[in-house]
C-alpha cells in the first residue's frame, strides 16, 4: 500500500522500519495472520516519487514476493541473484530505473533481491508462484534488452520503438530462468 503515516506501519526488526519520505508518501507491505493481526510490516526503500510496490504474491512455503520499480542503486539486489546493478537509461540520460523482485521469509527477513530490466523502464503488473518455488512476473516494458532469455518464445520486441508485454520466470534463488516478449502492449490491451 501507500501511506503518509510515519509510525504504526512497520514492526521491530522489519526490512526497512524508516519512513523514506521525500514528497510525503511511502510504499509499504505487511503480513497479517488469519485473524487480521499484523505479523510484520516494512516500508520499501525509497519515497513514492517514482517507485511503487506494485505486486505481491506468496508461495506454498509462506514466502512473500514483492515487485516494483526503483531508481535506487543500493539496497535492492543481493549477491548471487540475476542482476545486482541498476541499468542506466539509454543515453543521454544519466539516471536509470529498473523493476525489482524481492523474496521475504514468513517472518519478514529478506532472503534475496534482484533488479530486472534494461535500458528503459518496465512495469510489473502481476506475479505468481508455482509449487516448485518459481516466481513468474508479467508486465510491460520499453526495454529492448535484459528482459528475455535465448530460449524465449519471442526474444526480440515486435517493434523496438514501442512497449511490449513480457512474461518471465525466476527460480527460488532469484535467477532468471525464462523470459519472453508477448507482443506490443497496445495490441494486447486493445489500444489504438
Amino acid at each position: 500500500g501507500k501511506t503518509s503515516y510515519t509510525s504504526g506501519i512497520t514492526t521491530t526488526g522489519a526490512f526497512n522500519p524508516t519512513f523514506p519520505a521525500f514528497i510525503g508518501y511511502a510504499d509499504f507491505f505487511a503480513r497479517f495472520n488469519t485473524a487480521g493481526n499484523r505479523i510484520w510490516g516494512s516500508y520499501t526503500l525509497e519515497p513514492t516519487y517514482f517507485a511503487h510496490t506494485i505486486v505481491l504474491a506468496c508461495d506454498d512455503a509462506g514466502d512473500l514476493y514483492v515487485s516494483g520499480i526503483t531508481e535506487l542503486t543500493t539496497g535492492i539486489a543481493t549477491t548471487g541473484t540475476h542482476k545486482t546493478t541498476l541499468t542506466p537509461f539509454a543515453p543521454p540520460a544519466t539516471a536509470g530505473a529498473d523493476m525489482y523482485l524481492w523474496k521475504f521469509s514468513p517472518s519478514g527477513s529478506r532472503i534475496w533481491g534482484t533488479y530486472y530490466g534494461g535500458e528503459y523502464i518496465g512495469w510489473p503488473s502481476s506475479i505468481t508462484t508455482d509449487h516448485t518455488g518459481n516466481v513468474y512476473i508479467w508486465g510491460t516494458t520499453a526495454s529492448n534488452f535484459d528482459i528475455t532469455t535465448a530460449d524465449g518464445l519471442n526474444p526480440s520486441k515486435p517493434d523496438p520503438n514501442k512497449s511490449a508485454f513480457f512474461l518471465s520466470a525466476f527460480n527460488q534463488h532469484g535467477q532468471l530462468k525464462y523470459g519472453t516478449y508477448i507482443g506490443e502492449d497496445e495490441t494486447i490491451a486493445g489500444g489504438e
